[in-house]
């Protein structure tokens, strides 16, 4: 939600999550970067991504989960970057602002991960995504639980990485995000210098949550005393 609305202010960069392990293979098939021996150089695929996710006025943005940021450190510093994370990642891109989004609702999170893992379905943005996210999903206690923890172990690494790195970030929930994205846009375009009213942007992306995601909520808080 959050990439697909400051991708539509045209001055945010084209946020995607670049460095995800799991992507970077399919990414490559398509730029052409592949040496003869079937392998690439990470210098030439950070060119591409850079050429690929900055919006015209040079801005330059990119998702980055807690389970990525190590892999790409990794790489920066295999190509030559060197010094702490956040000296690394100035290099590669100029001196980063960083925006940490979490959500209130931990089990609300939780389902929406489950959901999304069971039915392939992570994005609802067209006729047909909606019936595409409620088939072949089941209620999964333990998963549920699962997701609660490793979104909660997340929070907590993100938190003493931005405390070891001196980053103080901009903080924001996607609850507010989901209530009035034009605000929480706007934030985002002052912290890094954009002059620029966001208005009444919207993003293409629809909430997933529904009646079956409530009646998940209310039994797993049923079965377990989750008071949030």
């Amino acid at each position: 939600m959050l990439c697909s609305l400051l991708k539509a202010t045209d001055v945010a960069g084209k946020p995607q999550s670049y460095f995800r392990s799991q992507d970077v293979e399919a990414r490559v098939d398509g730029w052409d970067i592949r040496q003869t021996d079937g392998s690439f150089h990470f210098r030439d695929y950070l060119r591409c991504v850079l050429e690929r996710g900055r919006s015209e006025n040079g801005v330059f943005s990119a998702r980055i989960m807690w389970e990525t940021m190590e892999e790409l450190t990794t790489n920066l510093r295999s190509i030559g970057m060197i010094g702490s994370d956040f000296e690394v990642l100035t290099q590669a891109f100029g001196e980063p602002k960083f925006v940490s989004l979490e959500r209130r609702d931990a089990v609300a999170q939780a389902i929406s991960r489950l959901r999304a893992e069971q039915s392939h379905v992570w994005h609802i943005r067209r006729a047909g995504d909606q019936e595409a996210a409620k088939r072949g999903v089941s209620y999964d206690h333990d998963a549920i639980q699962h997701f609660i923890d490793e979104s909660n172990d997340h929070v907590h690494k993100w938190n003493s990485w931005f405390q070891e790195n001196n980053i103080v970030p901009l903080r924001l929930s996607y609850e507010d995000l989901e209530l009035a994205p034009a605000t929480e846009a706007q934030k985002i375009l002052d912290l890094i210098g954009v002059e620029r009213q966001v208005g009444s942007i919207k993003t293409k992306n629809v909430r997933m949550a529904d009646e079956t995601s409530r009646v998940w909520a209310e039994r797993f808080r049923a079965e377990t005393s989750y008071s949030i």
